[in-house]
């Protein structure tokens, strides 16, 4: 299905849970916001747009989670990222005029706000803060590339980029002895993630519950050694 043919009911972003960026803008804009988008209700396992699908305006993602991936000409698949609430869908697109680079799966039921690629730019041109928040989210996307990148390229075992990986994903507040970690990656994809086998990091996983560095359950990592934990990503 064409994401065009989503559209569906209006909905305040003052109601928001997910309070991004285009929900806390000035009563002005979010006017004009309101009556641009659409909400779109998505179920996991749907697809939201296709790769090489042109692009008919912006997503804004309210809550759920949708992946990102792309196949190469090789048909192999590869994890981009994975989008939570307040992260924005075909921003580059839009501005490019460019066809989705990559493919949006519904990992987690999900609700979106879509403007339509007109509408949104016209926002941009009359409201000045629509167009930083845009700009804003694109640099933090272009950082988060090349953290990957470096994750990729610089030479390191298997170990080494887990451990990293997990350190960047760990939720360190405060002086809490353990660390939680959403586990929302299969082992086949974190293999994608940092260029190694599913047997691999299912392999390192065991090594780390049992080193007592990681316990998972429930879809919930938790870290039981911090120390260790930087240890091994740093180890040469």
């Amino acid at each position: 299905m064409n994401s065009a043919e989503m559209l569906e009911d209006r909905r305040s972003c003052v109601e928001c849970p997910a309070r991004c960026g285009f929900c806390n803008l000035p009563a002005n804009v979010l006017s004009d916001l309101e009556m641009s988008k659409r909400e779109i209700h998505r179920a996991s396992g749907e697809f939201l747009y296709h790769q090489g699908e042109k692009c008919g305006g912006l997503f804004v993602l309210c809550q759920g989670r949708v992946k990102l991936s792309k196949i190469s000409s090789q048909g192999r698949t590869a994890i981009l990222q994975t989008c939570g609430p307040g992260d924005l869908l075909g921003a580059s697109e839009l501005l490019t005029n460019s066809a989705y680079v990559a493919t949006a799966y519904v990992q987690q039921d999900a609700t979106l706000a879509y403007v339509p690629r007109e509408q949104f730019r016209r926002m941009m041109a009359q409201h000045a803060v629509v167009g930083l928040r845009t700009a804003e989210q694109l640099s933090n996307d272009c950082l988060r590339a090349f953290r990957d990148l470096g994750l990729l390229r610089i030479p390191s075992s298997a170990m080494q980029k887990l451990s990293r990986l997990l350190l960047r994903w760990s939720n360190q507040t405060g002086g809490e002895a353990i660390q939680q970690i959403p586990m929302i990656y299969t082992h086949a994809e974190l293999g994608q993630l940092i260029g190694t086998s599913r047997e691999t990091v299912t392999r390192l996983m065991n090594k780390l519950e049992n080193e007592e560095v990681l316990r998972v359950r429930g879809g919930i990592g938790r870290v039981l050694n911090m120390e260790k934990l930087r240890a091994m990503a740093s180890a040469t």
